[in-house]
């Protein structure tokens, strides 16, 4: 509890600004859209897709805030004494797993009762399907993206993240195009 509230005490304008940027985000799905306006399939069409787009920026938001508290824990300092507590470095490598996936849980919480409302409003939303996906991917991110950030610290565990995701993307396509599918 200690290193979650030292995060929270060192990034209490992240936070803020965090939770902001969330609800800023959330104002287009609490709009009322007039009935003959829906009518129209493209308007629905771009009005769902932009509901889509505003729920996965929710997730992207969040990760920012994750990323900046470990960028703030990076100070010499503050590593020397996580060295001295009775969890030490692995609870500290542990407190942000459990920290990552409960932020990504209450966004998609909070991403679901937001397509909830505007369902409500609009007869529009994203599939709750579509929300659990992204609360899966981003898990699984962080569960990739954690190991390099911690080791490596935030600027060059992303530069490792970014050629690991070019590689495995690079490799889908090699084997869409060349490789053997049974399927198609």
């Amino acid at each position: 509890w200690g290193i979650l509230k030292n995060d929270y005490y060192t990034n209490t304008k992240m936070f803020r600004t965090t939770i902001l940027r969330l609800l800023g985000l959330s104002i287009p799905f609490y709009l009322k859209v007039s009935a003959s306006v829906l009518e129209d399939s493209v308007i629905l069409l771009l009005l769902n897709a932009g509901y889509f787009f505003l729920s996965f920026i929710m997730f992207i938001i969040m990760g920012t805030l994750i990323n900046s508290i470990i960028k703030e824990n990076e100070q010499t300092i503050w590593q020397m004494y996580l060295a001295t507590t009775i969890t030490g470095r692995k609870g500290y490598i542990a407190q942000k797993y459990i920290l990552s996936m409960v932020f990504y849980f209450i966004t998609g919480a909070y991403a679901w009762f937001v397509n909830e409302v505007a369902y409500q409003i609009n007869g529009v939303c994203v599939s709750k399907s579509f929300i659990l996906l992204f609360v899966i991917f981003f898990v699984f991110q962080a569960a990739l993206e954690l190991p390099c950030m911690l080791r490596f610290g935030t600027v060059y565990g992303g530069y490792i993240k970014i050629i690991l995701m070019f590689a495995v993307i690079f490799g889908i396509i090699i084997y869409g195009l060349y490789g053997n599918i049974k399927l198609f």
